[in-house]
C-alpha cells in the first residue's frame, strides 16, 4: 500500500501554495481558539500581579519580594508540572478524538487524573517545606518566611488547580476552546474584586493572595465541570470509571508518555525558580528587579506557550484525521503569529518601558537597573522564546519528545547555569547576569531545537500516528468484548 492511500483525499494544498488570504485563515483560526488556553496559561501571571499591585500600597519592598519568591516556587513545583504533564493529554487526545476514537478521550482523561493524583504527594511536599529550600539556597530568612507562607497556604488550592487544567486539557483536546475563555475571564474579574477585598480593604497581604487563588481555581473547576456535564458535547468522550483504567501496564505507558512530553516544558519553567532562588541572594531591590523582569517574560512566554499548545491540538486532529498537508499548514501558521507576537511584544516594552519601572519602584537607583536588565531580556529571550514554543509544540506532537527533552536540558543546565553562577557572581552583575545566562542558553537552545525539526520525516510521522491509532482502537474493542 502506497504512502497516499492512507491519507485522506480531503486533505489541503501545501501551505506554499496558499493565497494570503487562505494563510490568514489558519492564523485565525489559531489565534481566536487560543484566546482560552492564553487565558489559562496568563492566569497565574495575571492573579501574581493583581496581588502585587494591592500589596505595593503597603509600601513594602520586602513583602513584595518575599510574595514573588512564593508565588514562583508554587508556580515552578506546583502548576508548572501539572501544566505540562496535561499537554501530553492534549496529545493524546487531540489524536484520538481526529480519529474518532471517543472512548479513547475519556480513557486517557481518567488515566490521566489517576497519574496526577500520585504526582500531587511529591508537590504538596515541596510547597510545605519551600522556605527551608530558599534558606538552603542563600535566600533570607525574611524572605523565605513570607514566600514559605504562601507556599504551605497554596496547598488547599493546588487540587483545585490540577482538576480544572485536566478538564481543560479534555476539552481543547476535542477542539472546544470558548466557553473555557469566558469561565476563566469571569473568574479573572472576580479576583480583582477578591483581591480588592482581602489584600487592600482587609489588609490580609500573603494570606489574603491566597484566599483569591483558592476562591478562584475551585470556582474554575466547578463552572468547567458543569459545562461538560450539563452542555451535551461530551456524551461520546466522557467515558466511565472502570476497571481497565488501572491497568499498571497501560498507566505505565502513560505515564512514560507524558513525562517525556512535560520534562520539556517543565525543564525550563522549573528554571524559572532556579533564577529566583539565584536572585534571592542578593537585596530586595535585586529581588524586586528579577520579579519584575520574571513577569515580563512570563507574559510573553505564556502567551506563545498557549499559541502553540492550541496549534498543538489541530496538529493532533489533523493527523489523526490523516491530512498531512493540513497539519503542516498549522505549524507554519503557528510560526508566523509567534513573530508577529515577538515584534509587537518588543514595541510594547519598548514605549512602555519608563511607566512599567515606575510601576515597581520609585527608587531612582533600581529603576536604572531595571532598565538596563530588560534591555539584556529584550536581546536574548524575548527574540526567541516565541519560536522555541513552537519547535517543541511541533516536535512533542511527531515523536522528537527525546532529542527535544536532551536540547532543554543541556541548553539550560549545563550551558544556562554555569553562565549564571559566571555572571551573577563571578563578574558580580547580579540580576543582569542572570538573565544573561539565561538569555544566551535560551539561543543554545533554539540552535538545538531547529536542528531537530529540520530533520523531521513527515510521513513516517503520520504512519506512527495512524498504527498508534489503529493498535489503540482494536484495544479499546478488545476491552469492550472482554
Amino acid at each position: 500500500m502506497s504512502f497516499s492511500t492512507l491519507l485522506s483525499p480531503q486533505d489541503a494544498p501545501q501551505y506554499s501554495t496558499l493565497t494570503p488570504q487562505e494563510k490568514a485563515s489558519y492564523m485565525k483560526e489559531i489565534l481566536g481558539n487560543s484566546l482560552p488556553t492564553i487565558a489559562a496559561f496568563l492566569t497565574p501571571t495575571f492573579t501574581t500581579l493583581c496581588s502585587l499591585y494591592f500589596m505595593t500600597k503597603y509600601k513594602d519592598e520586602s513583602l513584595l519580594a518575599g510574595y514573588g519568591l512564593g508565588a514562583q516556587f508554587c508556580g515552578a513545583f506546583g502548576q508548572a508540572w501539572i501544566a505540562s504533564y496535561n499537554q501530553a493529554t492534549n496529545v493524546k487526545i487531540s489524536q484520538a478524538f481526529g480519529a474518532k476514537d471517543f472512548e479513547g478521550c475519556g480513557r486517557y482523561f481518567r488515566r490521566n487524573l489517576i497519574l496526577l493524583g500520585f504526582f500531587l504527594i511529591p508537590l504538596i511536599i515541596a510547597l510545605l517545606v519551600a522556605d527551608k529550600f530558599m534558606i538552603f539556597f542563600g535566600v533570607s530568612e525574611e524572605l523565605a518566611s513570607i514566600g514559605g507562607t504562601f507556599t504551605k497556604l497554596s496547598t488547599l488550592w493546588i487540587a483545585g488547580f490540577t482538576l480544572f487544567d485536566s478538564l481543560k486539557a479534555f476539552a481543547i483536546g476535542q477542539k472546544i476552546f470558548q466557553p473555557i475563555l469566558y469561565i476563566q475571564l469571569f473568574t479573572l474579574a472576580l479576583h480583582v474584586l477578591w483581591s480588592k477585598l482581602f489584600i487592600d480593604v482587609f489588609q490580609l497581604g500573603v494570606v489574603g493572595a491566597v484566599i483569591c487563588k483558592f476562591l478562584e481555581e475551585w470556582a474554575n473547576t466547578i463552572l468547567l465541570y458543569l459545562y461538560i456535564q450539563k452542555s451535551g458535547k461530551f456524551k461520546q468522550t466522557w467515558g466511565a470509571w472502570t476497571k481497565d483504567l488501572f491497568n499498571v501496564k497501560e498507566l505505565w505507558e502513560q505515564f512514560k508518555f507524558g513525562c517525556s512530553i512535560a520534562i520539556i516544558t517543565y525543564g525550563q519553567w522549573a528554571y524559572y525558580e532556579v533564577q529566583t532562588l539565584i536572585a534571592g541572594n542578593f537585596d530586595k531591590g535585586q529581588v524586586v528587579v528579577h520579579i519584575a523582569i520574571s513577569n515580563v517574560s512570563s507574559w510573553h512566554y505564556c502567551f506563545a506557550l498557549a499559541i502553540s499548545v492550541t496549534m498543538l491540538t489541530f496538529l493532533g486532529n489533523s493527523l489523526g484525521e490523516r491530512k498531512l498537508n493540513k497539519a503542516k499548514n498549522y505549524v507554519w501558521a503557528c510560526f508566523t503569529l509567534l513573530g508577529f507576537q515577538t515584534i509587537i511584544y518588543g514595541l510594547i516594552i519598548l514605549f512602555g518601558r519608563h511607566k512599567w519601572v515606575q510601576f515597581w519602584t520609585d527608587q531612582a537607583s533600581t529603576q536604572e537597573y531595571m532598565l538596563a536588565t530588560i534591555t539584556v531580556y529584550c536581546c536574548t529571550c524575548l527574540i526567541v522564546d516565541g519560536i522555541n514554543n513552537g519547535l517543541m509544540a511541533v516536535l512533542k506532537s511527531v515523536g522528537k519528545e527525546k532529542p527535544t527533552t536532551k536540547a532543554v536540558l543541556a541548553s539550560i543546565y549545563l550551558v544556562g547555569v554555569p553562565l549564571v553562577a559566571l555572571f551573577a557572581f563571578v563578574f558580580d552583575l547580579k540580576v543582569k547576569g542572570v538573565w544573561i545566562g539565561f538569555g544566551i542558553g535560551a539561543l543554545t537552545q533554539l540552535a538545538l531545537n531547529f536542528n531537530t525539526f529540520r530533520q523531521i520525516d513527515w510521513k513516517q510521522v503520520q504512519k506512527d500516528v495512524i498504527e498508534k491509532n489503529s493498535q489503540d482502537q482494536k484495544e479499546t474493542e478488545l476491552t469492550a468484548m472482554l
